[in-house]
């Protein structure tokens, strides 16, 4: 709702407004001299929100207006904090001359989003996407970016809620623009998407400036790819000029994973606990910032084509065969900066010197990195890179050593670099030496030690003399009295007012001068944008292979191999994460062998047996291999898997108020509707989330659904022992359990899986494991026992019965002592337990 315009405002205020009410869904930054100020609601957002204090300010009337302010040098800080927390900023800035009596006017420079954020904050090893939604009611029409990389690309979705929610969650956007128009029932179901911003955009026109972005001529993509740039246009408040081509993500081309089977497996982001460790962490051994988000982007998009996996194993086998070149790469990429963002601050004027230094050293060592891989032939086209040369050498040496963070403030370019600048500076230094030769000077003659000589942009230079010693100022010094402190008295020499002047324009025209340089430099180097991209395309590449080849030299890893018969051969396979992090055992490896014909695996066996870890460990062993990477095992052979679903953990929905046991019908639902013969499915514990009999009867229907009609190859784990005579029924499904060691009523997991189905579920004696009462447990046996002799049902009159039955206290007795270990009894304990024996007798 905009805000009323009182006619006894103050024209600051009604200037304010006019703004403000053309910009509601964000918070306005109004720049009035050294800070930016926030008013109304504005005010009392931010005050809260970033713990400002809150203030008034007289709107006109006596009115106090709600208002609060940042330092305009600090307010870089504080936007990324408002827009991590969802809201836009509006930069409203100063236009035109300040002329004295008059208001000046201001403008819109920038809007700040949570999708367009490029500051320094950022996760420097994450993108952070925009993402435009556009309907051609074909298909639903994806175009994001990563305005800080360049990055722009393109996918078609299925027009469904349900799809629509999956790809948006997938790419893990801070923003999604729509158009006013889209579809209620999509509308509705992104505005209840956590920690994702909705913007508006109505304009589809794409402008023919921006027409070299499309080359693909696809219906409907030019408007898809218009929405999405004039929201861009609209915020940035310039034209979008360093993106790359579009490019156009083919609906077969990676293998699909989709949001839940990404989460269940942890490969970019940890579900419960945030410090566990995710696939992309355990793989990430990348140099550059740059190949951190290749990699990720690769475990994300596992590759389909045989030919492009094997590239990447062959360039991983190459490095392992050539040890010592590998040894240079790494200290070569070492000295790889973010090539791709550093180009993108050139394209918007805001790269610093501290980044052109970044990209000389870049430019010094791309040569080198690419001519690592000079023999190795599959990859010829790395040799045709431009390295930029010319770029390299016209950065050569021209930046100090240790740049400021601003050009304005001067000291960028080294001695030699501009004649005029080296002239200016040579007065300007001599001009500061005048000043400390003047200020021991007079010292001297007037005999005051503490006399000093400041500076400040008001009054110049001055000296400064305490008023202790003003009785030492004589006449014949020549001081002319300039300001009066509450302890000091400033004054000013004829010479002194006479060197100021030369001195100060030398450094002003200095500071001008270098300006003018650095950008006229920065133009220059906008040339060779496209080709520095490109460049940085092929250093992420490398670096992410690198990572790859760190993790395949574990002698426990091996290249896999792929068929085209649907068998899944895997010896010795392990879990790479958890290997990775148990320090005191060795994890257990197990074997997993599926010919063409066996489609489904049940596996049985209880909790804590490893069932999970199980099939998540051929889950991530399938992923690396299809990423390129060899895996934890002593051999794979495996098909080229479309698309992987998993269904492992119990988790709600809360976002949109789903139970965990819709959450699995849901997901269940995806994979059956959505595999083919070629995937791969993991379903654990399907059905526990009802009653017994429902929850069987639909895991058993979903697994004649899978083995009469999808063909993909399953892992089933339950606990329903009942389904395992299925095996019996069907030729393509085999019973598997994981093997336990039980002795005297104490079990010892094994972490084995073998053929063949489990006797007995031993939740008993994990409950013991838990420590729960030893009377529960008793009780617990007894009721199992009278329920697998079918004496009783759960829900029936004379369940109470049961009770009857109660172990006496001989042997109850007789049970405690079973259970005791000696051993491990203090003095103490020993009492106290012969002490409640005989409490109980």
């Amino acid at each position: 709702m905009s805000i009323e315009v009182k006619e006894y405002y103050t024209p600051m205020i009604k200037q304010y407004l006019e703004v403000k009410n053309t910009l509601l869904d964000a918070i306005v930054f109004y720049r009035l001299g050294d800070f930016y100020e926030m008013f109304f609601d504005d005010a009392k957002i931010a005050s809260k929100e970033l713990d400002l204090v809150l203030t008034g300010r007289n709107g006109g009337n006596n009115e106090k207006i709600p208002m609060c302010g940042v330092p305009f040098h600090a307010a870089n800080n504080y936007i990324y904090k408002l827009t991590e927390r969802g809201y836009k900023i509006a930069i409203v800035e100063q236009a035109g001359e300040v002329v004295s009596g008059k208001l000046v006017n201001r403008e819109v420079t920038k809007i700040i989003t949570p999708g367009s954020i490029m500051d320094e904050q950022i996760d420097e090893k994450s993108s952070n996407y925009i993402v435009s939604v556009y309907d051609d009611y074909e298909h639903l029409i994806l175009v994001y970016c990563e305005l800080s990389c360049g990055e722009l690309k393109a996918q078609y979705v299925e027009r469904s809620s349900i799809s629509l929610k999956k790809a948006i969650m997938s790419l893990d956007p801070k923003e999604v623009i729509v158009n006013s128009d889209l579809n209620t029932e999509y509308l509705k179901m992104l505005q209840k998407l956590p920690n994702i911003v909705l913007s508006f955009e109505d304009n589809h026109e794409l402008k023919k400036n921006y027409e070299y972005l499309i080359k693909n001529n696809q219906p409907y993509l030019k408007e898809a790819l218009g929405q999405l740039i004039n929201y861009l246009e609209y915020i940035e408040k310039t034209d979008i000029t360093h993106f790359n081509e579009l490019v156009i993500i083919p609906k077969d081309a990676y293998l699909k994973l989709d949001y839940a089977s990404k989460q269940n497996l942890e490969l970019t982001h940890s579900i419960h606990n945030k410090k566990a460790l995710t696939l992309w962490q355990f793989l990430d051994e990348a140099r550059s910032s740059m190949g951190s988000r290749k990699l990720k982007n690769w475990i994300e998009f596992p590759l389909v084509n045989k030919k492009e996996i094997n590239l990447r194993l062959d360039m991983i086998e190459y490095l392992q065969f050539n040890f010592i070149m590998k040894d240079e790469l790494k200290e070569y990429l070492n000295n790889i900066y973010d090539l791709e963002r550093i180009c993108t601050k050139i394209a918007y004027n805001t790269c610093n010197p501290k980044d052109l230094k970044r990209l000389s050293t870049t430019l010094k060592y791309a040569p080198m990195i690419i001519d690592i891989f000079s023999d190795f032939k599959p990859l010829a086209v790395l040799q045709k890179i431009d390295v930029c040369k010319d770029l390299n050498d016209l950065l050569k040496d021209i930046i100090v050593d240790e740049p400021p963070t601003s050009y304005k403030d001067g000291n960028v370019f080294v001695e030699g670099y501009n004649e005029e600048l080296d002239n200016l500076r040579k007065l300007s230094s001599s001009g500061q030496k005048f000043i400390l030769d003047l200020e021991n000077r007079e010292r001297e003659r007037t005999g005051i030690s503490s006399l000093k000589i400041g500076f400040n942009k008001v009054f110049g230079y001055y000296i400064e003399v305490r008023k202790s010693n003003i009785d030492k100022i004589k006449d014949e010094y020549g001081y002319i009295r300039k300001q009066t402190l509450a302890q000091a008295e400033r004054f000013v020499t004829t010479e002194l007012k006479e060197k100021e002047d030369e001195i100060l324009h030398a450094k002003e025209r200095s500071l001008e001068l270098e300006k003018v340089l650095y950008l006229d430099l920065l133009e220059k180097i906008k040339v060779y944008l496209p080709k520095l991209y490109k460049l940085a395309e092929a250093l992420s590449y490398i670096d992410a292979i690198y990572a790859l080849s760190v993790i395949s030299d574990n002698p426990n890893y091996h290249r896999p191999q792929f068929n085209d018969e649907h068998v899944i051969d895997i010896k010795n396979g392990f879990h790479p994460i958890l290997d990775h992090l148990m320090d005191e055992k060795p994890y257990i490896a197990n074997d997993l062998i599926m010919d063409q014909d066996d489609i489904i695996h049940l596996i049985t066996g209880p909790n804590m047996g490893g069932k999970s870890t199980y099939m998540r460990q051929i889950a991530l062993i399938a992923i690396m291999a299809q990423i390129g990477c060899f895996v934890p095992a002593s051999e794979a052979s495996l098909p080229i898997f479309d698309q992987i679903f998993t269904r492992i953990g119990a988790n709600d929905d809360i976002t949109s108020g789903q139970s965990t046991f819709m959450v699995e019908m849901n997901e269940a639902n995806f994979a059956l509707r959505n595999a083919t013969e070629n995937s791969l499915i993991l379903f654990d514990e399907i059905g526990r989330g009802t009653s017994t009999y429902d929850g069987m009867s639909l895991a058993c229907a979903m697994i004649e659904y899978i083995s009469e009609h999808l063909k993909a190859k399953t892992l089933f784990s339950t606990h329903y022992h009942e389904l395992t005579s299925l095996s019996e029924k069907y030729n393509n499904i085999h019973n598997y359990h994981v093997e336990v060691h039980e002795e005297d009523d104490e079990v010892t997991f094994l972490y084995k899986v073998l053929a063949g189905k489990a006797d007995k579920s031993y939740g008993i004696n994990v409950a013991k494991l838990a420590d729960l009462p030893s009377e529960l447990i008793m009780r617990a046996k007894v009721i199992l026992n009278n329920l697998e002799q079918e004496k009783i049902e759960l829900n029936s009159d004379n369940f109470e019965e049961i009770k009857e039955e109660k172990p006496t206290i001989k042997n109850e007795v007789i049970t405690m002592l079973e259970d005791l270990n000696v051993d491990d009894l203090t003095p103490k304990q020993a009492l106290m337990l012969l002490y409640d024996l005989k409490q109980k007798v």
